[in-house]
């Protein structure tokens, strides 16, 4: 794996199962982590990336396996770890400059992101690609972290005079030469691997 640099002070408490972290950081090749506080009692987390790559692998097979790539900029996240070792509370923003997911491109991702062991939400989150903007809200149902085709999901989103092309090639259609724009608000109900889309 790549090379990790950095420095942990750490300080176990069994009784209280509390492991205090106090100011520690690491560092990898594009890749940096600066924590304070208490794990299961709280935690503050920044982590800078610019190779997804050396991060995700940690957080499961799953994860690891998600087709997105930084295309030569940051992702940031700023937040909290709250809570129990074993049922863990994490919020904070995400924020990421231009990227891809699979073979779509994509300029900028914002949101606030509450994640525990049983869901993860993201609110008020805002995806850019060229002129196209998208605001969405949407929560999935996990098991121990992991969500699948099965997973309930609820959500909604809108978007403001977005060019139909762009708004084709941001849903993974073919290209179009179709000119005008479309406004939309959507609900997302179902599960994952089948959700239904009702528009207003």
């Amino acid at each position: 794996g790549p090379p990790v640099e950095g420095d942990i002070t750490a300080d176990w408490d069994s009784p209280s199962e509390i492991l205090d972290l106090g100011h520690s950081r690491l560092s990898l090749p594009h890749s940096r982590v600066a924590i304070s506080g208490a794990a299961g009692r709280e935690l503050s987390v920044h982590l800078e990336t610019r190779d997804l790559s050396e991060l995700l692998p940690a957080l499961g097979e799953r994860a690891a396996a998600v087709p997105v790539k930084l295309a030569g900029s940051a992702a940031v996240f700023d937040g909290k770890v709250i809570g129990s070792l074993d049922h863990p509370q994490i919020q904070g923003r995400l924020q990421a400059g231009a990227f891809t997911y699979g073979d779509r491109t994509f300029d900028a991702f914002d949101t606030a992101v509450t994640a525990s062991p049983d869901n993860i939400r993201l609110d008020h989150a805002t995806l850019a690609r060229g002129s196209l903007h998208a605001q969405f809200s949407l929560a999935v149902a996990m098991r121990d972290w992991e969500a699948g085709d099965r997973s309930d999901i609820f959500g909604n989103a809108t978007i403001h005079d977005a060019p139909v092309a762009e708004l084709a090639a941001m849903a993974g259609g073919a290209p179009l030469s179709a000119t005008g724009t479309l406004s939309a608000a959507v609900a997302i109900t179902g599960v994952a691997g089948d959700p239904i889309v009702q528009a207003d």
